[in-house]
């Protein structure tokens, strides 16, 4: 856990669930407090599935119920190499995965029937309240004249996007999002379908970057 962490963010289970849409591999090391009240932890993804969470006193489902809890803190995005191989998610102890300090709010992780740990899920600023399938019905038109804005324009958000492992498809629709374009000029901008413009806009939001009007 040594790796230099300079990003900050205001909720880690935000950032955890960027990495699980981008569907990432790699490492997330994250820390908080300054001197006896200094913490550390990390989260191993592998391809948007958490494989194995721990922090300095705690591993697994606990240590991942606890750090979903953790609001102000730093951390860095270490991107594994394609070539490595999966590993499957860990399975949960006997403890709940949603299991956290006394007094803590309750973490957004969850598990399926089969006990593996499965991607955090909210509804997204446009109302995908499940994943898109190919039957699912096109947008309503309301979607299509919201304007996105940026609500992080400082020089880091470049970095901070690449950092939580989003795209260059998200990078490129960040830069062309200026407050005045609505989702239908970014459409034939980006040369994407609506479909997949809304969902790189909702995992944009989901990072903290942007909103809608």
């Amino acid at each position: 856990m040594s790796q230099p962490r300079e990003t900050t963010t205001n909720n880690l289970a935000d950032v955890i669930q960027v990495i699980q849409i981008g569907h990432r591999s790699g490492t997330l090391t994250v820390e908080r407090g300054e001197g006896n009240a200094y913490e550390e932890g990390e989260i191993v993804f592998a391809n948007g599935q958490i494989v194995n969470a721990q922090t300095g006193t705690q591993s697994g489902p606990v240590a991942l119920g606890w750090l979903t809890t953790w609001t102000n803190c730093r951390f860095a995005f270490n991107v594994e190499s394609s070539t490595t191989t999966p590993r499957p998610p860990f399975q949960p102890s006997g403890h709940s995965p949603l299991s956290t300090r006394p007094g803590s709010s309750p973490a957004r992780t969850n598990t399926n029937s089969s006990g593996n740990f499965r991607p955090i899920t909210t509804a997204s600023m446009y109302g995908q309240n499940t994943p898109r399938t190919a039957s699912t019905p096109s947008m309503p038109n309301q979607f299509v004249t919201q304007i996105p804005y940026r609500i992080r324009t400082d020089n880091s958000v470049l970095a901070y996007i690449e950092q939580v492992g989003l795209t260059r498809e998200h990078r490129r629709l960040f830069m062309l999002i200026d407050g005045q374009r609505t989702t239908h000029e970014l459409v034939g901008l980006m040369g994407k379908n609506l479909d997949k413009i809304v969902e790189l806009l909702n995992e944009l939001e989901r990072a903290g970057i942007v909103h809608h009007r």
